[in-house]
């Protein structure tokens, strides 16, 4: 789906208003347009409505922004900044970017519109801790042991929050003089607005009790940097009132989501049926163990070929793997993947599987995630590699690949979750 089609039907410039979904802003009343656009999507998003505002607004309005996303080699305007941060762990250039946008931030005032373009990858891209004493390999070392933890992308977000000056709403706080909009593109389970890219521009729910319930699990303390257990300690024994992020001064932080999972999932199934399948989305495994998940959507595809011929079953969201000791190349798709072809060895009709990150990148690979069928268990053998090995140690990536059965996009400058597609004929 063309991002910069996308924005182009959501904002509408008139000679008196610009509007975006139903909110307007009488022109009149402003001078200057903010663009802060970060995460994965965030080259075609802020590009896209740079673009957009350019080619529509008078002249003498000024635009101008920051883009904080993945490496693009494409040429910018020269009013966006733009800063390549890291992911899935911060760098340098998430915390310099950070700082850039509380900057910029800092300028607006009553006749400025802040547009928040947020992507999933923003949390990773746009960081910068609350505690200043932090050092760079220990925010990295903090994100590391959320991303190996098993959390959800919900829990892991809800912690982030609490550890960051710019998410759960900070962002926005510092530009709350001007008007603000914000344009997601949904990468988090339940689609919940707040939670795409840590919230930066919007204000947060959770609480300094949901942080100390996640982190009360064992496996996470001990796994956690005594600093980092130190933080939180310190926010638990600050009074309610100085935590919020931003809940009395954003009540209304109006956002529209351009794109999301759920409108992927739709779209696959549309092609599904008019390539004359029984397709059905099955979403309900969003958020578990891959291995649980596995099991669950080749059962469902069992049941589902009792009594259709040929079947589509699509599935959508992030699943976790829980690291253990080392680890080798893949993420959660090529260990899905396989933990399902140990599972389609077995059925009695033909069956392939499909799992990709919308991103274009799965884990520590150049890949998006890989395929497999009933027979790819025994193509491993057949080449000396045990596919139960492979799923032990995570190194799905090198079995798959090894088989030519991984899918090489390349970063797509999108990210609406994952993509599973089990089917039959």
């Amino acid at each position: 789906m063309d991002i910069q089609q996308l924005l182009d039907q959501a904002v509408c410039v008139t000679t008196t208003h610009l509007q975006i979904d139903q909110h307007a802003w009488p022109l009149e009343r402003l001078d200057r347009f903010v663009i802060v656009a970060a995460g994965k999507a965030a080259v075609p998003m802020g590009l896209g409505m740079f673009t957009s505002l350019r080619r529509s607004l008078p002249g003498t309005k000024s635009i101008e922004g920051i883009i904080v996303g993945p490496k693009t080699t494409g040429d910018l305007p020269s009013d966006m900044r733009y800063f390549n941060g890291g992911h899935p762990l911060p760098n340098k250039t998430s915390l310099a970017a950070a700082h850039a946008a509380l900057q910029l931030l800092g300028t607006v005032d009553e006749r400025t519109l802040v547009l928040f373009l947020i992507s999933g990858g923003a949390s990773a891209m746009l960081e910068s801790p609350l505690d200043e004493a932090f050092s760079m390999e220990e925010i990295a070392k903090f994100y590391e042991t959320l991303v190996h933890s098993g959390l959800s992308i919900t829990e892991m977000n809800i912690l982030r929050k609490h550890f960051s000056a710019v998410k759960g709403g900070r962002l926005s706080q510092k530009g709350s003089v001007a008007s603000q909009f914000s344009i997601l593109i949904n990468d988090v389970p339940g689609e919940a607005p707040e939670m795409v890219g840590s919230g930066p521009s919007l204000p947060d729910t959770s609480t300094i009790a949901d942080c100390e319930a996640i982190l009360s699990r064992g496996s996470l303390l001990r796994s956690l940097h005594p600093r980092v257990l130190r933080h939180f300690d310190s926010l638990r024994k600050q009074p309610e009132k100085d935590l919020d992020t931003g809940r009395a001064n954003h009540d209304h932080a109006p956002h529209l989501t351009l794109l999301s999972n759920t409108v992927a999932l739709q779209t696959l199934k549309g092609l599904a049926v008019a390539g004359g399948y029984y397709a059905e989305i099955d979403a309900s495994c969003d958020d578990w163990e891959s291995s649980q998940a596995a099991a669950h959507l080749v059962g469902k595809l069992r049941t589902l070929r009792k009594s259709h011929s040929k079947v589509c079953l699509i599935s959508g969201g992030e699943l976790s793997v829980p690291i253990s000791g080392s680890f080798g190349a893949g993420g959660r798709n090529h260990h899905f993947v396989l933990q399902t072809a140990l599972l389609l060895k077995r059925l009695d009709f033909p069956a392939v599987v499909l799992s990709a990150g919308s991103d274009g990148i799965d884990g520590n690979t150049p890949s998006a995630g890989a395929m497999a069928d009933n027979f790819t268990c025994k193509r491993l053998v057949a080449i000396g590699t045990d596919p139960q090995r492979l799923v032990a140690s995570f190194d799905s990536y090198t079995g798959l690949a090894a088989l030519n059965d991984v899918l090489l996009t390349g970063p797509t400058g999108n990210n609406i979750r994952d993509i599973r597609i089990l089917a039959s004929v």
